[in-house]
Formats: C-alpha cells, structure tokens, sequence
C-alpha cells in the first residue's frame, strides 16, 4: 500500500502545479465514515489476491520494527504535501467498494487496515 501513497504523494505534488490547489480545497468532501469500517473486523466481504494473504513468517519484534518505519514514512509524507494537494491524486480502491480515495484517505485507509490486524 506505501507503494501507492508514494505514487501519490508525487502525482499531488506535480498537479499542484497544474492546477488552482485553493479550487480544489474549496469544494473537498471526505469519506472517513466509509474507511473506517477497514478497521472492524468482518464488516464487509473482500477477497484478497493470493499475494497479500498473510504468511505468518515474521515475528514480533520484526513486524513491530517493520510498522514503526511504515508510520514514520507515512507521517514524512503527510509533511510533504501539507498544504492540500494530497487531494488532487485519486487512486481506485477495490476494498469494500470504496471507488476513488486521494492520498490522504489512503493514508489513513492504510491506518485502519494496520487496526484491523492489530486488534
């Protein structure tokens, strides 16, 4: 998934310099209520692909390490692009239908999908 907020992330920061980011801002709506139920478990049907079916192969220790590094990334990246133009970049999410989210729902779509598993 960072994969994609990178991705993101760099696609906002070239478009804010394309478009009018104040524009966009005015007329933002968000979907928090929607990513939520990513944190609950059993809350909706999906059916992961075979490459990000858990193996179970990675202690604690290394998995907590693991997650630090991936909070801290995320947390370096919502710095970079602080002004808003996180909102101008949409990738497609499959997950419990939840269609086209910009960085910053990724971001924390990311945050409830950590949740769920931690739980």
């Amino acid at each position: 998934m960072l994969i994609l907020i990178r991705k993101g992330k760099k696609k906002s920061i070239e478009l804010s310099n394309k478009v009018n980011l104040n524009s966009a801002l005015e007329g933002y709506q968000y979907n928090l209520g929607d990513l939520e139920e990513v944190s609950k478990h059993n809350s909706f049907k999906w059916k992961r692909p075979e490459h990000m079916e858990p193996k179970g192969e990675m202690d604690l220790i290394r998995v907590k390490s693991l997650l630090e590094r991936e909070i801290n990334e995320c947390k370096d990246i919502l710095f970079e692009i602080k002004n808003g133009e996180g909102i101008l970049y949409k990738t497609t999410m499959t997950v419990n239908d939840l269609g086209k989210i910009d960085v910053y729902q990724y971001v924390y779509f990311l945050c409830q999908h950590a949740k769920r598993h931690i739980i």
